[in-house]
């Protein structure tokens, strides 16, 4: 989720479950969420280093020259349809210009259509009216993840509210052969941008105070209540197992030294080095894993410390789907797009039912879905997903998710996932 500066309007913004996010103006955290996302692209291809040496730097080149630039925010595809990756990329940056609103814009099109590029005024569902601008070239970004032919590149220029200045959307790709759907799906993205005028400070999750005095639940550590959303506390009551809260609050530098030590300390006295190392690794990962991906709440399964976590648990809010105005609404969206033949990536077609929690009625879908992995067997990761609404004239949605590998174990998991569920309050 995309933030402004503290005491600005925040601009908020939804992107694939597949794109990674990397924070550019905290250098701690771009560092580390490159190396997580590393990690997680080149997992169990311990024989490539070099391959995984010039991506990490490949990956840094293309951070740093994006916040050089004013970038606030990059994204990274890592999806990929039948083997084959999908790249693209978009950096969020805050331009400075004179003026305000239409005025801006207008200006800003008399000048972006005299180098010949497809300048266009569109209609965004979340924002409003902003100015589109596509061209192909070979930008910065690009060239910095090693692209040597031009991209497809589709700018979105956003006004601000209350003050000066345009925020941009600089999405690219060199998929010139799919230049059509790529420029659909960047719309798509632009689309779900939205302006936040809080005065929560930049670069959080929307919370208030209270997370911190959690009691303790299940095996290893803290889980409830966090707490967000204009002061209304989310809390999630795990069953009694071996469960660690990961806190996503941490900062960006302190986060490896969290996750070793933690290792450190879930591990007998006579584990080696290299155990500590590949526990702290996994939760490092986890952790950045959630950040990415918008989580507000996460928590991680491990039975057995030597062997890493057996199941991830994330907790997030879900912007309402246009035109719905009930929870019915939310949870059809839902069930259409958690089992639409467009999720390329399902091993097996979806499991969708409309269960009743606690919380109020939810969407549950059970997915197994093959994960491409480069130059080895696809993944099989399975997960078990409840969105659930709140019965308000107002409904809130949320996502309640576990995902575990061991799929040998899926049917005694998918019953914990259920349970997990069944504990999530508002």
């Amino acid at each position: 989720m995309t933030t402004l500066p503290a005491t600005e309007p925040r601009l908020l913004l939804v992107t694939p479950s597949g794109w990674w996010r990397i924070p550019l103006q905290d250098e701690g955290a771009r560092t580390g969420s490159i190396r997580a996302l590393v990690r997680r692209q080149f997992a169990g291809l311990d024989d490539q280093p070099l391959l995984r040496a010039q991506t990490e730097e490949q990956l840094a080149g293309a951070a740093r020259s994006a916040a050089e630039q004013g970038g606030l925010e990059m994204y990274v595809s890592t999806d990929a349809v039948a083997g084959f990756p999908i790249a693209a990329s978009l950096v969020v940056s805050m331009l400075p210009v004179e003026g305000a609103g239409a005025a801006a814009l207008s200006s800003l099109a008399e000048e972006l259509r005299a180098d010949g590029s497809e300048v266009a005024m569109v209609e965004l569902a979340g924002s409003g009216r902003v100015l589109r601008r596509r061209r192909t070239a070979l930008p910065s970004a690009a060239r910095n993840l090693g692209a040597d032919s031009d991209s497809v590149v589709v700018d979105f220029y956003l006004p601000a509210p209350r003050r000066s200045g345009l925020a941009l959307l600089n999405f690219a790709t060199p998929l010139l052969t799919l230049a059509e759907p790529m420029a659909e799906l960047f719309e798509a993205i632009a689309s779900t941008a939205r302006w936040d005028t809080d005065d929560r400070p930049a670069g959080t999750a929307p919370r208030a105070e209270g997370g911190e005095g959690a009691e303790q639940v299940g095996g290893l550590g803290l889980t409830g209540p966090v707490a967000f959303q204009e002061g209304r506390p989310w809390r999630i009551e795990l069953p009694e197992a071996s469960w660690l809260r990961l806190p996503l609050d941490v900062a960006a530098d302190d986060i490896p030294a969290w996750a070793r030590g933690t290792a450190a300390e879930l591990l007998p006295p006579e584990a080696s080095a290299e155990q500590v190392d590949a526990l702290g690794e996994d939760l490092e990962l986890q952790i950045w894993n959630a950040i990415s991906g918008g989580a507000v709440l996460a928590a991680v399964l491990i039975p057995e410390p030597q062997t890493g976590s057996l199941a991830v648990l994330r907790a997030r809010p879900l912007d309402l789907p246009d035109g719905a105005a009930t929870g019915a609404d939310v949870l059809d969206a839902a069930e259409r797009l958690l089992s639409g033949p467009e999720t390329e990536d399902l091993a097996r077609p979806a499991e969708t039912d409309r269960v009743r929690l606690p919380a109020g009625p939810a969407c549950r879908a059970r997915l197994l879905r093959a994960v491409p992995v480069p130059d080895e067997p696809a993944v099989l990761i399975e997960t078990v997903v409840h969105v659930v609404v709140s019965e308000e004239p107002e409904p809130e949605a949320a996502e309640v998710r576990l995902d575990w590998l061991a799929v040998t174990l899926g049917d005694e998991l998918a019953e914990l996932a259920d349970e997990v569920a069944a504990g999530f309050r508002w």
